[in-house]
């Protein structure tokens, strides 16, 4: 006797949905604190691995995980600065370019552009992580040692971003209700607020 399969539910058509869905401000809200907070998840990843007993693969992947955690972190904050200005140039300008998404961040909140020796490491680590070359195995593998891949400051610089703009997003005024109507997305901190 043969059993007959399990019928599956048909899953909901999701990409039909973002098509027609038209956002409240505090739908743009809950988008732009999504991306932030699995921002924020990758970069606590990445600590938890800091902790762990390394080997190239390891370093590999933590160094992916920072980077991946600076893109969500960098392009939230992005959505909650103008989410219908960057929510379109998210996929296709910025993509996963840490430096375009930097730069466009700086923009954004009228900051001052980042310092010499930040950028180069920056750009050290964006030119590895966009080209995808941190999770999947190639020839970087065999002639580059992750441990030569500096990443310090670019890891202190985005501690800083993360404490100051927790303590922006705390203050009430910074979160928009869902229960009223008229609430808008939440302030534009000031430039010094937001990048140190």
């Amino acid at each position: 006797m043969s059993q007959e399969p399990i019928p599956q539910p048909e899953l909901p058509q999701i990409a039909h949905l973002t098509a027609t869905l038209r956002l409240t401000s505090y739908g743009k809200h809950l988008i732009s604190e999504s991306m932030y907070k699995k921002g924020l998840a990758f970069i606590g990843a990445y600590v938890l691995l800091s902790d762990q007993p390394s080997s190239e693969p390891v370093e590999y992947v933590r160094l992916h995980l920072l980077c991946q955690g600076i893109e969500l972190l960098l392009k939230g904050l992005l959505l909650t600065n103008d989410y219908d200005k960057y929510k379109p140039t998210l996929a296709k300008k910025l993509g996963h370019n840490l430096t375009k998404c930097v730069d466009a961040l700086t923009e954004a909140y009228a900051a001052n552009e980042v310092r010499p020796n930040l950028r180069k490491e920056l750009q050290q680590l964006d030119d590895f992580y966009k080209a995808h070359r941190l999770r999947y195995g190639s020839g970087t593998d065999l002639l580059i040692t992750p441990y030569s891949i500096t990443h310090k400051l670019v890891a202190r610089r985005i501690m800083a971003l993360i404490i100051l703009t927790e303590r922006i997003m705390k203050t009430p005024k910074n979160r928009p209700s869902p229960t009223d109507p008229t609430s808008t997305a939440p302030p534009k901190p000031s430039p010094s607020e937001l990048v140190p």
